[in-house]
């Protein structure tokens, strides 16, 4: 299990315990964005777009989700 892995899968378990946790969602968006799990990224990033679009962490979630539609994670990652 590499540590992209088990940080997404301690994310999970927080957001399982709290469903409304925002501090730090923007790390578990980057995790997502860099694994290419864009599926996932996209599911968070409505979730938490209808609960606090306006926090800074949602919107770097919503940034990932959709700043790079050509997939260039080394581009588009830093400029978060």
């Amino acid at each position: 299990m590499t540590d992209s892995d088990m940080a997404e899968h301690v994310f999970d378990e927080m957001l399982i315990k709290d469903p409304y946790l925002i501090d730090g969602i923007d790390l578990y968006g980057s995790i997502l964005y860099t694994c290419k799990k864009k599926t996932k990224l996209s599911k968070l990033a409505r979730r938490f777009t209808s609960m606090s679009r306006d926090r800074p962490e949602v919107c770097c979630v919503i940034g990932g989700w959709k700043y790079d539609p050509a997939g260039e994670v080394a581009y588009a990652t830093p400029h978060r």
